[in-house]
């Protein structure tokens, strides 16, 4: 079942905890599985993506061409303040579990990905 692609929340409604779950998600797929970036463009800014971009030459363990089958396992958000969330997800890439960190913020009317850790 292909996994749904962030979009600016303006347009969709997405809840921020949800936005940054699906980003980290694809930040996952980009480094471990292939993916490319261009997903996050709308809704992460440039310099987390530049972050991210440089991870990306790295494609993890295991043979070439084999792809691990990675999920989101959840998340868990918190409210710092009324125009951020913070926000742990979990990730499962094939039998290991991955931790990432996400700060959302409410930037000009728009929810953006201002922070992305993945480790």
């Amino acid at each position: 079942m292909p996994v749904p692609t962030p979009q600016a929340p303006a347009a969709t409604g997405i809840d921020p905890g949800q936005l940054a779950a699906l980003s980290a998600l694809k930040a996952v797929e980009a480094v471990y599985g292939g993916a490319s970036l261009n997903a996050l463009r709308p809704v992460v800014q440039s310099s987390v993506l530049r972050r991210l971009s440089q991870r990306c030459n790295w494609r993890g363990e295991g043979p070439p061409g084999v792809r691990p089958i990675i999920k989101l396992v959840g998340h868990r958000a918190s409210s710092p303040t009324a125009s951020c969330r913070e926000v742990s997800v979990a990730v499962s890439v094939g039998a290991r579990c991955l931790a990432a960190a996400v700060r959302v913020e409410q930037i000009s009317g728009r929810w953006q990905v201002s922070a992305l850790e993945v480790g």
